[in-house]
Formats: structure tokens, C-alpha cells, sequence
């Protein structure tokens, strides 16, 4: 008897979770129903294999304004990753990491760098979103990477989801995200933000410095790729354009000077810098400008490959 419980139980436990996944609320915040999605997809970035003639290594900005799918359209007989992270850092871990996922036999391997101001400061050098997610448990890891819908249905909810209905909250911005398999995060947000105020943007870089070691490695790891029979491309994502200027010059970020040791450690830098790219939040490209700056980006490179 005691059995036959046990088994009515968990069929019951079932029916009601599959039920729970059928009729459970959206929340008014696009953010908090794309949790399970946004971490297949930092575990798929994490755990990757060798498969690709291309790779782009990038933080935040690249992440969500480079799209590899988009850049195939230019690049047809290139398969491309884009392997950038939140608060991503440029140093010789994530140099070796991105490395590490182009296939072997390619004639020539692609390594797209995509640094900022911001990826050379010394606390980017954790790399802590990659490490948080190809750290995560295996059982949680085997889920997401071979039974991902599984997880999107029993998606935890909050609690406070049926008070923000019954009150009709509404988030004072709505961040829209598209998480790509191939990398990238196609993104909007409603409303965007007021780009003039640099205020708030200026007190977060105060006492801020970037770190000339990191500097010095990426130049190094360009010449080192080149010997090898890499080509390696570099821009600098767009953004904001005083908000990029704030940012070289209060963190010492010689822009010029870089591109410069760039070019002569054997790397080929595209200038992609365009008006007509727009950015929801002064940093980060909305989905149509990523879209538009990914061909660009493909079309500036094409001549080289």
C-alpha cells in the first residue's frame, strides 16, 4: 500500500508541475522570464567544443553587437562565435579559452578581438561570468546543454509575480533579449536611456586605471597568433561616442597609440565607427545597429581572408 502512495504521489507531483508549466504567468518584467534561457545560453557559450574558423572575443558590447549569424551572410564559408561575456576582461585566459574552440584543420584561423577601455581594467581579469557558468554542476550543465526545453518549462517562478499582476506593475524599463546559440544576445529596450546625462557614468570610472600589463599581452598574443598563421582582426565596438571618449580618457586608455602597436604586432584593425549605429543605454547596440554593424564588421573583413 505504502507503494502504491508513493507512486500516486509522484504522478500527481508530475501532472501538477507539467499543469504549473501550462498555466503559469508571464511576468510583467521580459528579464525575469528569460532566466532559464539566459542560462542555457551562458552555459552553452561555457562549454563549448572545438567547431569553429572564427572566434570573437569581446565584453558586454560585443556580446550583444556582434552577430556571427549575421556576418555568415558575408562570410558564407566561415563558421563563427561570437565568445564575449558581461564585464569581459582582455587577458591571456580568455585568449587561451576562445583559442581553444577553433576546429582543427582550419587553413587559416580567425581571432576577432573586440577590446574597450573597460575590458583593460584590473578587476576584469577574473573573468567572472565565464567562471560562474563553466563552473555551474554537471547535472545542471547536462540539462541545459542536452534537455534545454526541459528546463524553459519548469522554469522557477516568483511569488511576487501574482502580486505584480493583481497590482498591474510595469517595470520603468523593459529589456528585450534573444539569446542566440551561436553567442550572441540580439537586445532592445524601452524606453532607452537618456545618452547626454554622462554623470552617473563618470562617478562609476573615478579612481579607475587600465591595467598597461593588459595592454602589453593582447599586443603580444597578436604578434604570437600572427607568427602562427592567424589572422587576427581588431575593432573597437561602438558605443556612445562621448561616453567612449569619457572613458579612454579618464581610465588612460591611448586609443591611438594601441591600434598603432596593433597594427604593427601583425593585426588588421577595422574602423567601424558609424553614426548611424544607435545604442539603447550608451553602451550597447540595439538589435537592428548589431545586426547592421556585424555586416560591416564581415564585409571589412572579407578582403583579408
Amino acid at each position: 500500500m505504502k507503494g502504491e502512495r508513493l507512486v500516486q504521489t509522484m504522478i500527481l507531483a508530475a501532472v501538477g508541475l507539467a499543469l504549473f508549466g501550462v498555466i503559469r504567468p508571464d511576468s510583467p518584467d521580459p528579464q525575469e522570464d528569460a532566466v532559464s534561457h539566459k542560462i542555457w545560453f551562458f552555459i552553452n557559450k561555457t562549454h563549448q567544443g572545438p567547431d569553429y574558423g572564427a572566434v570573437i572575443i569581446g565584453d558586454s558590447r560585443a556580446l550583444r553587437g556582434v552577430s556571427p549569424g549575421e556576418m555568415t551572410l558575408e562570410l558564407d564559408s566561415t563558421k563563427i562565435f561570437n565568445f564575449s561575456f558581461h564585464a569581459g576582461g582582455m587577458n591571456e585566459e580568455m585568449y587561451r579559452e576562445g583559442e581553444k574552440l577553433i576546429a582543427d584543420g582550419v587553413a587559416q584561423p580567425v581571432i576577432v578581438l573586440a577590446p574597450t577601455a573597460l575590458s583593460f581594467l584590473p578587476s576584469k581579469a577574473a573573468n567572472s561570468q565565464f567562471h560562474e557558468y563553466r563552473d555551474k554542476p554537471r547535472d545542471q550543465v547536462w540539462i541545459y546543454k542536452y534537455w534545454p526545453d526541459l528546463a524553459f518549462w519548469f522554469q522557477p517562478v516568483s511569488p511576487s509575480i501574482y502580486i505584480q499582476k493583481s497590482i498591474g506593475y510595469q517595470p520603468a524599463k523593459l529589456l528585450f533579449q534573444d539569446f542566440q546559440a551561436d553567442g550572441w544576445i540580439a537586445t532592445d529596450q524601452d524606453p532607452r536611456d537618456d545618452l547626454a546625462d554622462l554623470s552617473l557614468h563618470r562617478a562609476r570610472l573615478v579612481g579607475l586605471q587600465v591595467d598597461e600589463a593588459r595592454i602589453h599581452e593582447l599586443i603580444q598574443q597578436t604578434r604570437q597568433w600572427s607568427d602562427r598563421g592567424f589572422r587576427v582582426f581588431g575593432f573597437s565596438p561602438p558605443a556612445y561616442g562621448p561616453r567612449v571618449a569619457q572613458e579612454d580618457s579618464m581610465l588612460g586608455f591611448d586609443r591611438d597609440a594601441f591600434v598603432q602597436s596593433f597594427r604593427s604586432a601583425g593585426g588588421t584593425w577595422l574602423d567601424l565607427d558609424d553614426p548611424a549605429l544607435e545604442s539603447y543605454d550608451g553602451s550597447h547596440l540595439d538589435r537592428t545597429s548589431a545586426v547592421n554593424l556585424s555586416r560591416a564588421l564581415a564585409r571589412g573583413m572579407a578582403p583579408f581572408l
